[in-house]
């Protein structure tokens, strides 16, 4: 019996990931008397915005578009978005914890309502949507630079829903399945971890990304803004049907679908018409204004700034007080259309001058001119 104990436990740790979870890191703050916990998902959360926004400036430059307008962009979608996964998050799975907040705001404060992938993505299109209205400016060329920099993003934040295990699917056998998952009433089992195979999802949307930005130069713009739908709905709807049951503690049903699965329907129809939007090449430009590298000033401002007094520095065309201007002869040195005392003129040929005297007994062949 031990003996297959042992093989079992060797089998589990070979085959499984073995179960762990990362706890907050409390901070003591002797002054206030507290203790600050710093939870590791808001970290990876945290990580990942910072990282993909600067990824999607970034890639706003290589595209010609001014970062400043990524991140006003960038800011919108975030703004919008984390609030509304925040309410969906009750709306979709805790709808009863919803409504007590409503009837009573103070529980906002001492409730945690959750965080919905979804309810952030419909968020985001609000604020894209909202930017779109008070820029008005298009935002598909924009939205490039988000889409790109979205699976950068979201390899942090669904790392941090790994590490914490928050989304715990069926029992398998799988082997990438996480042992002895924490999850129900032990003894504990095999269990699928729903965060973990959307890491490795964004990992390889990174590299197709990154082929397609290398490989297809001749992409039309907004395309990645209509593959991020297409390629996370596909994954998302068969993903949750691998979600622990609603009677075991996992997500709420609607018709024996999960409100993942109702949006990944939406989303993949919304992709469809974002593709068809960039195919037949209904997508607007940008104006030249908010290009990269900014465009340069005008002639006449140009020249009005060179003619303000005091700022320009003499030019070699405009001599300055004092110096002779060029063509012209200096005081100190006579000019080669003009001989000196004791040269002769180039005009007039060597020997007896015409004034009778012989130059070399020192007696001057004409009378200099003055300078």
């Amino acid at each position: 019996m031990a003996a297959i104990l042992l093989g079992s436990a060797a089998v589990s740790t070979l085959l499984y990931i073995p179960w762990f979870r990362l706890e907050a890191w409390e901070i003591p703050i002797p002054v206030l008397d507290l203790v600050l916990p710093i939870q590791p998902f808001g970290v990876l959360v945290a990580t990942g915005v910072l990282l993909g926004a600067k990824l999607a400036e970034t890639f706003a430059k290589r595209q010609g578009i001014h970062p400043a307008v990524a991140t006003d962009f960038i800011t919108h979608m975030l703004l919008v978005g984390f609030i509304s996964s925040y309410v969906l998050n009750a709306a979709f799975y805790e709808p009863d914890v919803l409504l007590e907040v409503i009837q009573d705001p103070k529980l906002l404060f001492s409730r945690y309502l959750g965080i919905s992938s979804y309810g952030g993505f419909i968020g985001g299109v609000a604020g894209a949507l909202i930017w779109k209205a008070r820029r008005g400016v298009p935002l598909m060329r924009v939205g490039d630079a988000v889409a790109f920099a979205f699976p950068l993003g979201w390899f942090f934040g669904r790392m941090g829903c790994f590490v914490v295990h928050d989304h715990p699917g069926v029992v398998t056998d799988f082997p990438l399945a996480v042992a002895d998952y924490r999850f129900g009433m032990p003894p504990y089992q095999v269990r699928h971890d729903l965060g973990f195979y959307e890491v490795l999802w964004s990992a390889a949307v990174m590299l197709l990304f990154l082929l397609i930005l290398r490989y297809h130069k001749a992409r039309k713009p907004g395309l990645f803004v209509a593959l991020l739908p297409l390629l996370y709905a596909p994954m998302r709807f068969p993903l949750d049907s691998l979600r622990a049951s609603y009677a075991e503690g996992g997500d709420a049903r609607y018709l024996d679908l999960t409100p993942a699965q109702w949006a990944s329907i939406g989303a993949f129809a919304f992709g469809l018409y974002l593709l068809h939007l960039v195919r037949s090449d209904q997508v607007e430009e940008l104006p030249a204004e908010l290009g990269w590298p900014p465009p340069e000033p005008k002639p006449s401002e140009a020249e009005s700034s060179e003619a303000e007094p005091g700022e320009a520095e003499p030019s070699e065309a405009e001599p300055s007080e004092g110096e002779p201007s060029e063509g012209e002869p200096s005081e100190a040195e006579p000019s080669e259309a003009e001989p000196s005392e004791a040269e002769p003129s180039e005009a007039e040929p060597s020997g007896i001058a015409p004034g009778g005297e012989d130059p070399e007994l020192g007696a001057p062949s004409a009378a200099p001119k003055e300078a």
